[in-house]
């Protein structure tokens, strides 16, 4: 059955004719009885996925590749971004203003053999800003790992504002390391300028896109990526992606991982191969990490996910997989603060996570006295656990360690979300 999305876009695509339509309409029904012709179990095309908050729906529209060597699906072109001005960085110095009207495509996202983000239409105009490669030949992260990595998965080109502030606060805690956001979206909307801001604030902040497909070859999780595993029978494809991207960006550049529902209050510049325990002792948590390129113990984590994928489970590519094959390889019976495997050391869960998964609300308190360093001598960062607490708003003045570790650690992103509005 022809995809109604797809037939739309070539029906009112101003640059397509009518010949070119039939032909990619004709190339997409070889496509689907090529497939249906050599699966002979069911994949689910059309997977709604309704990402995080803020984030738009994402479509996936699947077409599983033969093998993993061999990238294949619809073959209707789609615009995805790739006109759009670039981005200033320290990298490139123009920034070009244009019509948004060309940039992007309705519906979130969709697979074409890799993962593609045409966006959504916005509710009113505004400058889509092209994202420099992360491949990109000259990047620095070549050249050492002096890297922290962080991730947006769910191909949204306007990320939350308490996004950008995790970004921004690790670009203010760390001057002497580059921060790589790395987005599914190839482009940012930018209107209300913050993107723009904080690149010319912060000479180490790198906003960048990446080529997932180019992420994952070579790496154990190379097949799951290519046969879209990771995308269909789930509830949150996002979140599988993003325990997947995380991984294949440590093994290919080195440096600190992290989440970004977050608040960085000290520099992680001294961390070298750490791990953190969550809250409860029980699990290694993933939502913050470091470890040099190619560590032999990511290859073992990514083989481990490969080798018993489990994407409809949650945190069963995350934290379970993590302490599973560590717990492996290590021959740990329990997992104790300071031990040391393959270089690699395991850290309190007060480094990365001073608040606990159920004590989330606490963040969100007003408390009289918030003295982050005082509360907190022993902790780089403090996690504020978005799946739980996306709805919460953060009040501006409210006094509580949300709202105060922003407006100090990430500045330009607490001013631009409060400027409007008492909370963000």
């Amino acid at each position: 059955m022809f995809n109604f999305l797809q037939y739309k876009e070539l029906r009112y695509n101003p640059h397509s004719n009518g010949r070119k339509s039939a032909l990619y309409i004709l190339l997409y029904l070889k496509d689907v009885f090529y497939f249906t012709s050599s699966f002979t179990h069911g994949h689910e095309r059309n997977h709604m996925y309704k990402g995080a908050s803020n984030s738009p729906v994402v479509d996936f529209s699947v077409f599983p590749a033969k093998d993993a060597s061999v990238s294949t699906g619809s073959r209707v072109r789609r615009e995805v971004w790739q006109d759009a001005p670039l981005l200033l960085t320290p990298l490139n110095s123009s920034l070009i203003d244009a019509e948004n009207e060309h940039y992007y495509m309705k519906h979130g996202a969709v697979w074409m053999g890799t993962l593609r983000c045409p966006m959504s239409a916005p509710s009113e105009e505004g400058t889509y800003l092209r994202l420099p490669d992360f491949f990109s030949p000259d990047n620095e992260w070549r050249r050492n790992d002096k890297n922290i990595l962080m991730a947006e998965t769910s191909c949204n080109p306007k990320p939350p504002y308490r996004a950008w502030c995790a970004v921004e606060s690790m670009a203010h805690q760390n001057p002497s390391l580059r921060v790589w956001y790395v987005m599914t979206a190839a482009a940012v909307e930018g209107s209300d300028g913050l993107a723009t801001a904080l690149v010319q604030r912060y000479p180490n902040l790198r906003p960048v896109t990446a080529d997932l497909r180019r992420l994952f070859t070579d790496t154990p999780l190379q097949h799951v990526y290519n046969t879209c595993a990771w995308c269909y029978n789930t509830t949150w494809p996002a979140v599988n992606l993003s325990d997947m991207v995380r991984l294949a960006l440590a093994w290919t550049a080195g440096g600190m991982y992290s989440d970004t529902d977050v608040v960085c209050i000290k520099s992680v510049a001294s961390l070298q191969n750490v791990l953190g325990l969550s809250d409860d002792y029980k699990l290694i948590n993933n939502g913050v990490f470091h470890f040099h390129k190619r560590h032999p113990l990511l290859r073992i984590f990514m083989e481990t996910i490969a080798e018993n994928f489990k994407g409809n489970q949650w945190g069963e590519i995350g934290p379970q997989a993590l302490t599973r094959a560590t717990n492996k390889t290590c021959g740990w019976h329990k997992l104790v603060v300071g031990s040391k495997c393959k270089g690699v050391t395991l850290l309190s869960p007060k480094a990365f996570y001073p608040i606990g998964f159920g004590a989330w609300k606490n963040a969100f308190s007003q408390i009289a006295d918030v003295t982050l360093n005082k509360m907190y001598p022993d902790s780089y960062l403090i996690h504020m656990w978005n799946k739980v607490s996306h709805d919460k708003p953060v009040r501006k003045g409210s006094g509580s360690i949300y709202d105060t570790a922003a407006k100090t650690l990430c500045p330009l992103s607490w001013k631009t979300a409060t400027k409007n509005s008492l909370q963000f």
